[in-house]
This record gives C-alpha cells, sequence and structure tokens, in this order.
C-alpha cells in the first residue's frame, strides 16, 4: 500500500463496512469487509486572484506541511506578489487567501503502526492512503446503490485574508477562522495505544 507522512492529527477514527469488486471465475463479485478508517484534520488554502467579487484566476494551493492551518498564514510570497502587481487596498484586483479545512481518510497497517512506534516525536507520522478499489456502498437521490471510494470531506470554506481589509479586518478574519475550526480531541493511533 502507498503510504505518506503527515503533521495532521488523527480526529474521528471508526470502523466502515467497505467492498470491493474482485474477479472470482470471470465474475465480478462484490466482497464487503470492515476496515478501520482514521480521519485527518487539516487545511488548504488558496492565493486568489479576484475582481468584483469573482474569481479571476487561482496561484498556488498551500497546504499545511508546517502544521494545522500553517496554510493560511501570511508570508513572504504574499507580500512579494502585492509589490509585484502593486496591490492595495484601492486595487480594482484583489488577492485573497480562501482556506479549506477538510477530514482526509486513511488507514493504518501492520508497517505504519511499527514505523509510528520507532519515530522520534517530532517526525511526522505515517498512514497507508485507502485503496482506490476499496469501496463504501452509498445510496444515489433515485434510490440505487452505487461504491464510491473514501474521499475527503470539506468541513469549512472561508476568505481568511483579503487586500481589500484593514490590517484588523485581517486578523479578525484569520481568528474567527482558527476559532471555528478548533481541532476536537485527538484520537490515539494503534501505534499510540500500544505505548
Amino acid at each position: 500500500m502507498n503510504t505518506f507522512h503527515t503533521s495532521l492529527q488523527v480526529v474521528k477514527r471508526g470502523a466502515e463496512l467497505l467492498c470491493q469488486h474482485v474477479l472470482v471465475g470471470g465474475e465480478s463479485k462484490k466482497v464487503e469487509f470492515t476496515k478501520e478508517v482514521l480521519w485527518l484534520q487539516g487545511s488548504e488554502s488558496d492565493l486568489l486572484f479576484m475582481h468584483g467579487g469573482k474569481d479571476i484566476k487561482k496561484l498556488t494551493t498551500r497546504n499545511d506541511f508546517y502544521g494545522y492551518l500553517s496554510s493560511c498564514e501570511m508570508d513572504d510570497e504574499i507580500l512579494g506578489i502585492l509589490k509585484h502587481y502593486k496591490i492595495d487596498q484601492s486595487s480594482t484586483i484583489e488577492l485573497v487567501i480562501r482556506a479549506t479545512v477538510f477530514l482526509s481518510p486513511a488507514i493504518e497497517t501492520a508497517e505504519t503502526i511499527a514505523n509510528n512506534l520507532r519515530k522520534p516525536e517530532t517526525y511526522k507520522s505515517e498512514y497507508a492512503y485507502i485503496p482506490d478499489d476499496w469501496r463504501k456502498e452509498s445510496l444515489s437521490d433515485d434510490g440505487k446503490p452505487y461504491w464510491p471510494t473514501l474521499n475527503r470531506e470539506e468541513l469549512l470554506t472561508r476568505v481568511v485574508w483579503s487586500s481589500k481589509n484593514s490590517a484588523e479586518q485581517n486578523n479578525k478574519l484569520l481568528s474567527d477562522f482558527r476559532e471555528e475550526s478548533k481541532l476536537p480531541a485527538s484520537q490515539p493511533s494503534l501505534a499510540e495505544t500500544v505505548l
């Protein structure tokens, strides 16, 4: 299984009834199984040019590489863009940071658990991606079953900074967003419960 390292916290875990379609004797069969799924809470932020309240260009998407909600921090990159394009509060072009908080599914394997037990406390934890062929049965609006993959769930999206705002307004936007997107109590990984 493909694995990844992250500083995101496990905020929810639980057994999920999943299925996998496999070939048996040349025919596709649905095999159901239960697997514990971890949900990691993170954020990402889009840096956008806007005009008249409409998106005109997404410059980049930033992630929580440096920790939860680090994606929406003001930095030298943003200051450089403001200076380069001569954007200020009176400009018709607006630069904004639009942040999204999400839950992302993952699983633990024997290998990731062993690696997490060996790693120093300051290192990022290792988890495994959920394979694309593991599906969760759902019902469409017309009541017919379908089998989507487990995907991330978006919890909250807000503009957390705008070149049209004063420093005080931007500080309030970011402060309100941080309060609204506080992490719930983290759930221990299997590696942590062994300790």
